[in-house]
């Protein structure tokens, strides 16, 4: 396991990507399981109003989705650290971002619903 990471640094930070995305997807789950039987606003735009509906499946496919490329991006950003540091950290960083924004979206979706 020693060996598994040597930059604490990017395991942290991935760490946080991932908390994240589960915490969305337990957020979106627990607060949307008891609407599963209506149509839910996916987008809403200012202008045109409600342009996307979906259902509860197609929002925890998003959730899903986001937890998916957030673990994909914890192994690229391991197997970019044995070649460059900087990248891995990099890497680390966005998938911070991704799941912030991914959050972000969760959370106006169930305030739209």
């Amino acid at each position: 396991m020693k060996n598994f990471i040597k930059n604490k640094e990017v395991f942290v930070l991935n760490y946080i990507a991932i908390g994240i995305s589960l915490i969305s997807f337990f957020l979106v789950f627990f607060n949307l399981i008891s609407l599963s039987n209506r149509p839910l606003v996916i987008h809403f735009d200012d202008i045109n109003g409600v342009t996307k509906m979906g259902n509860f499946t197609d929002i925890i496919s998003i959730a899903i989705t986001g937890i998916i490329v957030t673990v994909l991006n914890f192994f690229i950003s391991i197997e970019a650290e044995k070649k460059d540091k900087f990248l891995a950290r990099i890497i680390s960083v966005v998938s911070i971002l991704f799941a912030v924004l991914l959050f972000i979206a969760f959370t106006a979706i169930l305030t739209m619903n």
